[in-house]
């Protein structure tokens, strides 16, 4: 049988995380060369201002997250637990590519909401 455990997010898990997220999300659909910062800005969007963050491992193997916002104030800050790579909009001339691939996914999950 495995062994299944939910945990605090650590800074640790964000990769593994944002790689289930493109599993789920297909990232790869709106910018082959940003997916991974996209993913990273997305979880850091759910992340910053949440009140609970844990993840599931199976076997020791993160396999899912969950994240709740239940409460009105303002939750907790998890910038300071990231690491330096993770959820920072790239410099130099990959940022106008990615901004433009960003706006292209926010303006589809306009649209998948407006239809939902």
């Amino acid at each position: 049988m495995p062994d299944v455990e939910f945990r605090d997010i650590g800074s640790s898990d964000h990769r593994r995380i944002c790689g289930i997220l493109e599993d789920e999300w297909s990232f790869h659909l709106y910018s082959e060369e940003h997916w991974i910062q996209i993913a990273e800005e997305f979880l850091m969007s759910c992340l910053n201002g949440c009140d609970v963050a844990k993840v599931l491992t199976v076997d020791g193997e993160v396999a899912g997250a969950v994240v709740l916002k239940c409460s009105s104030g303002p939750g907790r800050d998890f910038s300071a637990d990231v690491p330096e790579d993770i959820g920072r909009t790239p410099d130099g001339p990959d940022r106008d590519e990615f901004l433009e691939d960003l706006a292209r996914l926010e303006s589809a999950n306009e649209g998948f909401a407006e239809d939902f």
